[in-house]
């Protein structure tokens, strides 16, 4: 048997094709994003948004969006009526990287954004409307992109809430 050298180049490739056959971790997502029951973010808001009369210049979409985007750059928990999006370490993936999880309530190690209640009444009823549009289109089996790059669906097989992800929503711990 007659062995043969390859160049390092072709090391390297075989062993990320390797890696990328061994576990596609973004797969499922990219699956459901596909999926003809897959709602995404801007979708949800501009159901919740007629239903008020407005559109997306409307200043309790304006706040829900920064108050999502400080919270996916922070990785602070984001609070729903019936769940919370909290990131972990997640062994299971990777040691030093967080990831998006249903978390059973808010995390007393790091801060919140609210986005079941407000005080501000015209805020509050978006944000009641916004969950109440959440709950239906789960219920009715759909795949809910309840911030960008996190799908909220429930499982068929275990009737439970899960969570898919891009790989935007990850965050390497420094340590």
């Amino acid at each position: 048997m007659k062995n043969t050298k390859i160049s390092k180049k072709e090391l390297n490739s075989f062993k990320l094709q390797t890696e990328l056959m061994l576990f596609d971790l973004y797969a499922e997502y990219e699956q459901k994003r596909e999926s003809k029951n897959f709602v995404s973010f801007t979708q949800l808001h501009a159901s919740v948004l007629l239903s008020f009369g407005d559109g997306f210049e409307a200043q309790s979409f304006k706040t829900i969006q920064q108050r999502v985007n400080l919270a996916q750059n922070k990785k602070y928990d984001i609070v729903f009526n019936k769940f919370v999006i909290s990131f972990e370490r997640i062994t299971k993936y990777s040691s030093n990287i967080l990831s998006p999880v249903i978390a059973q309530g808010e995390s007393s190690t790091n801060d919140a954004v609210i986005l079941s209640h407000d005080s501000e009444l015209t805020l509050s009823r978006y944000l009641v409307k916004l969950n109440q549009e959440i709950d239906k289109l789960i219920d009715e089996g759909n795949f809910v992109e309840v911030i960008p790059y996190a799908i909220l669906y429930r499982s068929t097989q275990s009737k439970k809430l899960k969570l898919s992800f891009g790989k935007e929503m990850l965050a390497t711990i420094k340590e």
